[in-house]
C-alpha cells in the first residue's frame, strides 16, 4: 500500500513532498483512509483512461466488427493508461528515472486487477428478457437445461425435430456433453453477435472517449443479440 511515508520518508520533510503527497491521495484514496491499495490505484488509472479520447493508431482502420471493435478499444485503453502512468512518473519522481518494476507476484496477488470491469459487456433488459424467453420456449421439459429430448415431443424422433436440436447443439454446446445450460446459451449469443459484422450507424460519430466508445458498443451489441434470438425463432419454428 501506499501512504505518506513513502513520500515523505525523512524529516524534516518539505512542503513539497506533503504536497505531492497530498495531491497524489485526493485522487487515488477512494475510501479516504489515507493508505492507497493497489486497487485503489490500477482503479483509477482504468476511469481516468476511460474518459480519456481515443487512441488514434488503435483505431486507425475501421474495425468491422463487434469483437474487432472491442479489441481496439482495449489496446486504446492500455496505451492511454500507459500514457497516464508515465506522466504521472514524471510528476511524483524526484529524479528523472523509469518507473521501477513491480514485484514479479504483483498481479498474482491482485488477478481482479487486471482485468477491466467497464470494459465488460452486459445484456440490456430487452435482450435479457428475450433470451430468458427463448430460452424457456425450447426447454420443453422444464429441466432448465435444452437437450435432444426437448425436441423429440412425439416418437420417434423425426428428422426435423432431430434437425433443430443439431443446429443448437452446434452453436452453443459448449463443452459438447449433450447438454445447454443458459450460461451456454447466453454465452453462445454473446459470441455470434461479437463475431457479426458492425451495423452500420453503430457510431454515428467519432466517440469523444472509451466510456462513450464501450456504450455505444454494447448498444450495438445487444441489437444484434435481439436480432439473432429472433432469427433463431423463426428458423426453429418452421417446419
Amino acid at each position: 500500500a501506499l501512504s505518506v511515508e513513502d513520500f515523505v520518508p525523512a524529516k524534516p520533510a518539505s512542503r513539497a513532498a506533503y504536497a505531492r503527497w497530498e495531491a497524489f491521495r485526493s485522487e487515488f484514496d477512494a475510501d479516504g483512509n489515507g493508505v492507497i491499495s493497489p486497487e485503489e490505484f490500477i482503479g483509477k488509472f482504468k476511469s481516468m483512461a476511460l474518459r480519456r479520447p481515443l487512441d488514434g493508431d488503435c483505431f486507425a482502420t475501421v474495425p468491422s466488427t463487434s469483437l474487432a471493435t472491442l479489441s481496439s478499444l482495449n489496446r486504446s485503453i492500455n496505451a492511454t493508461i500507459r500514457s497516464l502512468c508515465t506522466l504521472f512518473y514524471a510528476s511524483v519522481a524526484a529524479a528523472p528515472a523509469g518507473p521501477p518494476s513491480p514485484p514479479s507476484d504483483f498481479w498474482t496477488q491482485h488477478p481482479d486487477a487486471a482485468t477491466f470491469g467497464m470494459q465488460r459487456l452486459y445484456l440490456q433488459e430487452e435482450t435479457k428478457q428475450m433470451l430468458e424467453s427463448l430460452f424457456g420456449a425450447l426447454d420443453t421439459d422444464h429441466d432448465a437445461l435444452l437437450t435432444a429430448a426437448d425436441f423429440a415431443l412425439n416418437k420417434p424422433f423425426s428428422r426435423s425435430a432431430a434437425a433443430k436440436w443439431e443446429i443448437l447443439r452446434a452453436q452453443f454446446d459448449l463443452n459438447g456433453n449433450g447438454k445447454i445450460t443458459p450460461e451456454e446459451f447466453i454465452s453462445g449469443f454473446k459470441s455470434l453477435a461479437m463475431r457479426q459484422p458492425l451495423e452500420r450507424g453503430a457510431f454515428p460519430s467519432l466517440p469523444r472517449d472509451h466510456r462513450e466508445c464501450m456504450q455505444l458498443l454494447n448498444r450495438a451489441v445487444n441489437k444484434v443479440i435481439l436480432q439473432l434470438g429472433k432469427a433463431l425463432q423463426q428458423s426453429l419454428a418452421a417446419s
